[in-house]
């Protein structure tokens, strides 16, 4: 970016080479100074259901309701947004997410038809500063799984979390991130491709076991959903939902 063209816009360079995608997030929440955030990656892009109308919605719903967070949706993941569950399963406690059940629970919220409760949404939101800042926003510990370990800490606060899905971003088509790498260290730094992707492979499977340890799990299910009416009708009978 063009310091020229942005003079608004606030630069922060950490002096960590490893800091992760979590602490990075925090860091810069941490210098949020509006009621309000709004979070998008960088391969996303705003479109004409995303607009400044779609953002006044998101602001309205969080104005007049009691969610903390209010997400949206991208046309390579429209229906991801589900509910998240502590169970145990055969003899083991789990975590278990119900994928696409926001949309299938269909639990409109009121004065909002196109919307509906979830725990759990993409990174397209806009969310409450102080009541994120307060679950403490994102781990400065994992550096993978940070975006799931976000919303169960709503979840275990008892913060709300909307979903809609009728706010639309495009994803920019991107090389893929290796390539990139290659791009990047060519003539400068010699890029051995098999040797980082052993590093990933280890460091995805150390964030994952801290993942477990930290909510105390033995394992989680992202694609778990056939046991999800069951799960839905036990909310209603216990008056959650």
């Amino acid at each position: 970016l063009e310091r020229a063209k942005f003079p608004n816009m606030n630069y922060t360079i950490s002096s960590s080479p490893d800091l992760g995608i979590g602490a990075g997030r925090t860091l810069a929440l941490s210098k949020v100074k509006t009621k309000y955030f709004f979070l998008l990656d960088d391969d996303a892009v705003l479109t004409e259901t995303s607009s400044i109308s779609g953002l006044k919605e998101l602001v309205e719903l969080l104005d007049t309701t009691d969610a903390t967070l209010v997400g949206g949706s991208s046309h390579l993941r429209q229906t991801f947004a589900f509910f998240m569950e502590f169970e145990m399963v055969e003899g083991e406690r789990c975590l278990s997410c119900f994928l696409n059940s926001c949309n299938h629970a269909n639990w409109t919220i009121p004065g909002f038809p196109s919307c509906v409760r979830c725990e759990l949404t993409t990174n397209v939101f806009l969310a409450k500063t102080q009541d994120v800042l307060d679950t403490g926003g994102w781990s400065y510990e994992l550096k993978t799984i940070e975006h799931k370990d976000m919303f169960l800490r709503l979840k275990a606060a008892d913060k709300k979390v909307a979903f809609c899905p009728k706010f639309l971003v495009e994803n920019r088509p991107i090389d893929k991130g290796i390539k990139q790498l290659e791009r990047l260290f060519k003539g400068t730094y010699s890029f051995d491709r098999k040797a980082y992707l052993i590093k990933r492979r280890y460091r995805n499977s150390q964030m994952k076991q801290r993942f477990k340890n930290r909510w105390n799990i033995d394992g989680y299910d992202s694609a778990e959903g056939r046991d999800f009416p069951n799960w839905m009708a036990k909310q209603i009978k216990e008056g959650r939902m």
